[in-house]
């Protein structure tokens, strides 16, 4: 994991925000495809959050799909939610499914978010840290790439996909002042596009 955008990451097959489990298991199986990924996530790992601890059957079957079922052995398993509620408690267990397990699992956020981006790097995503996707670069009413700062040295650069950077230097100029025009802080910025 790196921290901070590097000359190589302006351009990539698919630029994926948020390195959270979503993020990082899409980069893993974007990646696993032979495909370029780079990853971006705005906050530096391991880092804490409050929600998401709570694995369902649903989430451990897809952790099992991409190879990670032994790693969430080592957390607590249950069975089933207990609801409790003006002093009446709920015991549901998880219903058996022919496709999904009948458990799942604690896991901390910062452990869950570490397990899945360090896989999607070991498949042959790039991930960075601490770069924040600040606005989408449109073409044609697409998403193709985004601008981007990199909260280690605040610079603040475009990423988007080589294909669309290839064809025109003039696109790429469009591009950026279309960013500049969506986030104002970006006109004090001395940065241009590569």
């Amino acid at each position: 994991v790196d921290a901070g955008v590097g000359v190589g990451d302006r351009d990539a097959d698919v630029l994926t925000v948020g390195g959270g489990p979503a993020g990082a298991a899409c980069g893993y199986w974007l990646a696993k495809a032979g495909h370029d990924v780079l990853v971006l996530e705005r906050k530096a790992f391991p880092r804490e959050k409050t929600c998401g601890d709570g694995l369902t059957p649903r989430a451990v079957h897809q952790l099992d799909l991409m190879g990670l079922a032994e790693g969430l052995e080592q957390y607590h398993r249950y069975e089933g939610l207990r609801a409790m509620a003006h002093g009446l408690t709920l015991e549901m267990p998880w219903p058996e499914h022919p496709v999904f397990p009948s458990h799942g699992y604690v896991v901390r956020r910062r452990d869950l978010d570490q397990m899945v981006a360090d896989h999607a790097v070991a498949a042959g995503a790039r991930l960075r840290t601490r770069c924040e996707a600040l606005t989408p670069l449109l073409k044609d009413g697409l998403v193709r790439g985004a601008v981007v700062k990199d909260h280690e040295t605040g610079e603040i650069c475009l990423i988007a996909n080589a294909v669309n950077w290839a064809d025109s230097d003039a696109r790429v100029d469009q591009a950026w002042a279309d960013a500049v025009r969506r986030v104002p802080s970006l006109q004090q910025h001395p940065a241009q596009p590569p």
